[in-house]
């Protein structure tokens, strides 16, 4: 009786195992399963969402492509939350829209393609390493207001004219970017103009470190109606003239260069300008009521 014991328990054992593993396995089956429609190649990674990661048409005359926010497949509804690394790699597409479900673009996910505006809804988190890279006739991005990271040369080699970062970066920390040499995020950005929200100045380009240097130019935009209506700025040879109406205060101005450094502050509001070399400065004005 003890022997018979001994080997039930083994045998229990090793029942217990064979269980173990097969649903092991089966779990890994399941978070692999992938669905493919209209061209489309998705991988489900979690009872409730997938992934676009691959698809499997290239054009010759170039496509339009619209990522859906949801699949359904066997009567489970997936939400669409990632674009995969190469997952668009050179497939020819002229436009893509990217659904406000998307949390994060992959490495080289539209490498090589023929995009020539792309919008960054406000639920991407991540852009990673050479996204959008070599897209020639690429001419504007807008970047999502919760954007935290773009990877290193995320829009190396395309034709970039505008980059628009929106009011509502001024609660998060600025997006991570390489600039200079081959891995520059932008590639070359010397012609490209920078719009970046009133008020942040400092954490995107005149703070020690920050990286958002060398556009062509830095338009500072302001959420701040009101205030923007009653400021004019007039040019003469030899000065700036700041007016306003009456119900605000000028309380000091800086200049910047395009390397973030101080070029001069003041009180006034005619400030002089025959001092300054031939080149493209940063007007910051500090108001009682906000900055622009």
């Amino acid at each position: 009786m003890e022997t018979m014991t001994i080997n039930n328990k083994w045998i229990n054992k090793k029942m217990k195992n064979q269980l173990l593993i097969l649903m092991a396995l089966l779990v890994i089956t399941i978070g692999y399963s992938q669905i493919v429609e209209n061209y489309t190649t998705y991988t489900v990674t979690s009872s409730s969402t997938i992934s676009v990661t691959g698809y499997n048409y290239i054009a010759t005359e170039g496509a339009d492509v619209v990522i859906p926010a949801a699949v359904t497949d066997n009567s489970i509804t997936y939400s669409v939350t990632n674009i995969g690394t190469v997952a668009f790699i050179n497939k020819g597409l002229t436009s893509v829209i990217i659904p406000n479900t998307i949390i994060n673009i992959g490495n080289a996910a539209f490498r090589i393609n023929l995009l020539t505006n792309v919008t960054i809804p406000d639920s991407v988190i991540t852009i990673g390493s050479g996204a959008f890279v070599s897209n020639p006739l690429m001419n504007s991005v807008v970047l999502g207001n919760n954007l935290e990271t773009i990877g290193n040369s995320a829009f190396g080699g395309c034709a970039i004219t505008n980059i628009t970062i929106p009011d509502s970066v001024t609660s998060i920390i600025p997006p991570i970017i390489t600039t200079g040499g081959s891995t520059d995020t932008f590639g070359d950005h010397s012609s490209i103009d920078l719009i970046i929200s009133n008020g942040i100045t400092g954490v995107y380009i005149t703070d020690s470190g920050a990286l958002w240097t060398g556009f062509n130019s830095v338009v500072l935009s302001t959420s701040n109606f009101e205030l923007a209506n009653n400021i004019t700025v007039i040019t003469t040879s030899d000065e700036l003239k700041v007016t306003h109406s009456n119900n605000i205060k000028l309380q000091n101005y800086t200049i910047y260069n395009m390397s973030g450094a101080i070029v001069t502050t003041g009180k006034k509001s005619e400030i002089p300008t025959t001092y300054l070399a031939s080149g493209i400065y940063i007007l910051k004005l500090d108001f009682d009521k906000g900055i622009v």
